[in-house]
């Protein structure tokens, strides 16, 4: 009669052959590593009816669920590819998902951590397919205010705040222009900042942008320019310490005029978002006639939170 106990083929191994696999039940095995040398069937099929590809975590109804599907997207939260190209979305193409049994309630929420083990919703996309920000923002309906610093009760042709020049012994000149549409910078000193004008700005993530008109008229030329930056516009920078900041910005006008024919290219610029808390906060400005000597104007200019 052929042997029934042992660890060859068509025999039943003993618990002492399991190892740590020993003495356990079907109703939760645990193991730390599985391998599987052919295709396997993923169906972690908690209720077994759910279908044969569809692997779920925790529950069928609160869980993940990972599938590849055809025209129909399940109720479920989760990760889904389609064998079908359908109105909502194409064949192969990776769908996230908010459960959806219950319109109106579920949203997908995205979570970063600026300190360790501190994790916070950095974005949200709730069931109405509205994006909002940490701070509380709808994308697409951000704050913003126009600091191109123009005062409307004359018609725009004085400023709301004057530009106050910073005690360095230079000097900028700007000037509205156009009823207040822009603002010219003409001429500067070689190097030479001040505050722009004040602003109130709730918590949230802030950025400058803005857009130039582009002149190829020289200003004033300091005698410490090399002549290599003539072809270029003065240098301007707008910030907020601590927060927003455009960076260094200028402009080689006399490529732009040789490209596009005209000497009146517009350009937009804009700087990387930065933390504000909530508070009265100084538009600062900085300008340099030794990094380029052309005229230029400043045609828009917002403070943008973002987030």
């Amino acid at each position: 009669m052929a042997k029934l106990i042992g660890t060859d083929p068509n025999q039943v191994p003993t618990n002492a052959d399991l190892g740590t696999m020993a003495y356990q039940d079907s109703e939760s095995v645990r193991v730390q590593t599985i391998r599987a040398d052919t295709a396997v069937g993923a169906g972690v099929d908690i209720n077994d009816d759910l279908g044969d590809n569809r692997f779920v975590v925790a529950d069928k109804n609160h869980g993940l669920v990972l599938d590849y599907v055809g025209a129909t997207l399940p109720y479920q939260a989760g990760m889904f590819t389609s064998n079908t190209a359908h109105t909502q979305t194409a064949y192969g193409d990776l769908n996230i998902k908010a459960r959806t049994d219950y319109g109106g309630n579920y949203g997908i929420g995205f979570f970063t951590a600026a300190s360790n083990n501190n994790p916070q919703r950095a974005m949200t996309i709730n069931s109405s397919g509205l994006v909002k920000s940490r701070f509380g923002e709808f994308l697409g309906f951000e704050d913003d205010i126009n600091i191109l610093n123009h005062d409307p009760e004359d018609g725009g042709t004085d400023f709301d705040q004057t530009p106050t020049n910073n005690s360095d012994g230079g000097g900028t000149t700007w000037a509205p222009r156009g009823e207040g549409y822009a603002i010219g910078f003409t001429s500067t000193s070689g190097g030479h900042g001040g505050t722009w004008m004040k602003v109130y700005c709730d918590e949230g993530l802030w950025a400058i942008k803005g857009s130039v008109r582009l002149t190829n008229t020289d200003g004033a030329v300091h005698g410490g320019t090399d002549a290599d930056n003539y072809k270029f516009t003065h240098s301007f920078q707008f910030y907020i310490s601590g927060g927003p900041n455009t960076g260094t910005v200028k402009f080689d006008a006399d490529a732009a005029a040789s490209a596009n024919g005209t000497d009146f290219t517009r350009i937009a610029f804009s700087g990387a978002p930065a933390y504000l808390s909530a508070g009265y906060k100084s538009i600062l400005y900085a300008t340099n006639g030794y990094e380029g000597v052309q005229q230029i104007y400043i045609t828009d200019l917002r403070l943008v939170r973002v987030g």
